[in-house]
């Protein structure tokens, strides 16, 4: 999930950041979108009744991809919120 927001990024608004110094294919940015949408929606069916990815408390497994996702969204990455466990789980974990 994080890395196709990642690279969606540097194939699409930070273009002009990395073209000079990492092969880019902005061609490939819907397709890395898409994927990181897919795995979006994989995690909210997998998610259950816990507040966090993997229960009742916050781990690094909620930090990492809570970081990637405030980032990708502060950087006009696509975020599905129609995904309802994984948008609560967001508003939770950066409130």
């Amino acid at each position: 999930m994080t890395e196709n927001m990642h690279s969606a990024y540097h194939e699409s608004e930070g273009l002009a950041r990395f073209k000079s110094c990492t092969p880019v294919t902005p061609d490939a940015t819907p397709e890395l979108q898409h994927i990181a949408q897919n795995r979006h929606a994989w995690l909210d069916r997998i998610r259950d009744s816990f507040p966090f990815i993997v229960g009742g408390r916050l781990t690094t497994a909620d930090i990492w991809p809570g970081v990637s996702l405030d980032f990708a969204v502060a950087a006009g990455q696509l975020f599905d919120r129609a995904t309802p466990s994984v948008a609560s789980w967001f508003a939770r974990i950066t409130a």
